[in-house]
């Protein structure tokens, strides 16, 4: 279940870090945790009259700022339940998995029990790092609901922050590939923005003129009579949603995305039934983390580890010829 707190920021309170001030305000919550409800858009600003989702960590505090907090229950609420973890590479530090899509990473909104962590909890119990809070244990990065591919996983609390230090420095190889809408006029790109949640719909991200900066680059790898592509695409930086939302910046969503990738009837026109039944029976997006690369924190060799597509993708590529 789902509990709310409210902090008011006062006159002495301006111009501080809104991270440490909250953090100073609510005992219960440390500097990282809350750091993680702002990235996960649990925490929303009142301000003038005028309500936000808070997005920026680093925001300064004015006075009379209302503060909105969002958060889930603790640990000991959550279940351990058996789910099945296609496990990659295991040591006692760490562990690498493939995440099948339609699976939460953890939980929130509604969901608590049918999560990765769930599953985690139920294998590992307290052999996991605490960084993220008791609810997000082991939880270095993630990947969306309907997204497949490779995950890390931390044991501890000191191999967490060797890992995160790493997205931070964005030394980590990320690599995915994914089916899009059309063909892109260029064989490869990069796309840059500013990413910021959206005004319109706050489950989706859009391109602004602030908000997190956002790199990705992209290489058309095969493509299919102009109405679809398979492309390979590397991340600088690790955003909500960035790769679904700069495809659909160039005017090439991810297929079967049911945020971003509607209006292109006229790409699916082109394609024979067999192919339109494939697309239609997908209950994910096309889009599949395949390759991670990583400094192991303890031996300090790089390890990498990759992972083809699950069958219902690669039943739709071989369909394609791809």
């Amino acid at each position: 279940m789902e509990k709310e707190k409210q902090v008011i920021a006062s006159i002495e309170d301006t111009n501080k870090r809104v991270d440490s001030f909250l953090a100073s305000s609510l005992v219960d919550f440390s500097r990282s945790k809350i750091k993680n409800l702002i990235l996960s858009g649990n925490i929303s600003i009142i301000r003038n009259n005028s309500k936000k989702t808070l997005e920026d960590i680093s925001q300064k505090v004015m006075a009379g700022d209302t503060y909105i907090i969002t958060d889930i229950e603790e640990a000991s609420t959550l279940t351990p339940k058996e789910i099945p973890l296609e496990i990659l590479y295991e040591d006692e530090y760490l562990l690498v998995i493939n995440k099948q899509a339609n699976l939460v990473v953890h939980p929130g909104a509604g969901n608590y029990e049918d999560t990765l962590v769930n599953g985690l909890l139920f294998k590992y119990k307290d052999s996991l790092s605490n960084v993220n809070g008791e609810v997000r244990p082991g939880i270095v990065h993630r990947l969306d609901k309907d997204t497949s591919g490779v995950l890390l996983i931390a044991k501890d609390d000191n191999t967490h922050n060797l890992l995160a230090k790493q997205f931070e420095e964005h030394s980590i190889d990320r690599s995915y590939r994914a089916l899009i809408w059309g063909r892109p006029a260029k064989a490869s790109d990069t796309i840059e923005s500013y990413l910021s949640r959206s005004s319109h719909n706050r489950l989706k991200m859009a391109i602004s003129s602030k908000g997190k900066f956002a790199k990705t680059d992209y290489e058309v790898v095969k493509e299919y009579l102009g109405a679809l592509s398979l492309v390979k695409l590397t991340l600088h930086t690790g955003r909500t949603h960035q790769i679904r939302v700069h495809l659909s910046s160039i005017g090439h969503s991810v297929v079967a995305d049911p945020l971003y990738g509607s209006g292109y009837s006229r790409y699916f026109n082109r394609l024979d039934g067999d192919i339109q039944s494939l697309i239609k029976s997908l209950n994910r997006q096309a889009l599949h983390a395949y390759k991670l690369g990583f400094i192991h924190p303890k031996t300090q060799e790089y390890i990498l580890i990759e992972k083809e597509e699950p069958q219902e993708l690669l039943n739709l590529y071989t369909k394609l010829g791809f």
